[in-house]
């Protein structure tokens, strides 16, 4: 899959790949760029967090 662009990322056009997304459970399906955390042990604290577009939370995936 294709990195995300500036345009891709657009939540505000209609047409944007992340709007068909959204609308589209089909075509969510992102891989990860990682899934491990090198020297986890070295962190004190671990922040996470998302966007918020269309003022709600990520899907959450279960596979």
């Amino acid at each position: 899959m294709e990195p995300y662009s500036t345009d891709d990322l657009n939540w505000r056009n209609n047409n944007s790949r992340v709007s068909r997304e959204h609308d589209n459970e089909d075509e969510r399906n992102v891989e990860l760029t990682a899934d491990t955390v090198a020297d986890r042990d070295s962190y004190d604290t671990v922040y996470v967090g998302y966007h918020v577009w269309w003022d709600q939370a990520p899907a959450n995936r279960r596979d």
